[in-house]
């Protein structure tokens, strides 16, 4: 097959879309009718590569193809918690999957943040910076400051979290696990879902919280954070909709799920204070000044 043939097979459109006209398959050489080739199953519309078809190309790896996009977003907006669970239940061809969506808003996330200056522990100027270390608390065990371990590590997640936000705000959604299996187990709509599902159900808020940091950031320029009772709020919304509880029951099994993970966030804190301790020989930890 010349390349003149291809050029015309490219621009001829009525001799490439039509599904009853034949077509030369340009992978494989067979000829057959329809819109994918019977041998290696290329489609008929393949062309010339342009900055659409990269473009295209793009959607496709991330799979947004197919019209899901408009779908998929209008029902983040509209039907988060009917979404989730028509996924959860078997509906997910209609939908993009939910940790595509989360690295496409990390990656965008990231090129924002390339732009827009922005701190996720708090934006601090020099002075204040300042007065926050000559603040800062001692932890002095055998002459040694682990408070500025901590703190060094600190702002090494900071600088990491900056370009994996996605990963951050879904290991936070994950501490809501525990919490929401044990209170929503008895949902008509939805009942004892599993470890699995509950993943699935805090990728698919984390993708909604992360869609509205990145707004709020271009918003606000970087100048303040997403208000953390919006969380809440929005966690209220999706699991009205998923579980089917009435709003006050839903808003009450909220609050407890939230008290259950900050129970969780504390007892992980202790095991992770408690392997720094008894791996204290093997840290090089900063002299107390």
């Amino acid at each position: 097959m010349n390349y003149d043939y291809f050029c015309h097979m490219t621009h001829n459109t009525d001799n490439v879309a039509a599904e009853s006209h034949k077509h030369v398959c340009l992978n494989c050489g067979t000829e057959y009718e329809g819109r994918f080739c019977p041998e290696c199953g290329q489609r008929s519309t393949v062309g010339r590569l342009t900055i659409g078809s990269i473009f295209e190309h793009f959607l496709v790896l991330a799979g947004f193809s197919n019209g899901k996009l408009l779908k998929t977003v209008s029902h983040y907006v509209i039907r988060p918690g009917h979404m989730m669970r028509e996924y959860l239940q078997g509906k997910r061809a209609t939908y993009i999957r939910p940790l595509n969506i989360l690295v496409v808003l990390s990656l965008f996330f990231l090129l924002a943040q390339m732009v827009i200056p922005v701190k996720l522990f708090g934006n601090m100027d020099d002075q204040t910076k300042e007065v926050v270390e000559e603040g800062r608390s001692q932890i002095i065990v055998n002459g040694r400051d682990y408070a500025k371990l901590i703190y060094n590590v600190v702002d090494s997640l900071d600088d990491w979290l900056k370009g994996n936000m996605g990963y951050y705000r879904l290991f936070w959604q994950l501490l809501l696990i525990p919490g929401t299996m044990l209170c929503f187990r008895k949902s008509e709509l939805c009942p004892r879902t599993n470890l699995a599902e509950n993943f699935f159900i805090q990728v698919f808020v984390s993708n909604q919280l992360l869609t509205l940091e990145l707004l709020w950031l271009i918003c606000t320029w970087g100048r303040d954070s997403l208000p953390v009772w919006l969380f809440a709020v929005l966690l209220v919304y999706d699991y009205k909709q998923l579980f089917g509880f009435s709003w006050l029951s839903t808003t009450w099994k909220v609050v407890k799920v939230y008290v259950i993970s900050f129970f969780l966030l504390i007892v992980l804190f202790c095991l992770i204070m408690g392997i720094g301790y008894l791996l204290k020989d093997y840290i090089q930890v900063p002299l107390a000044s």
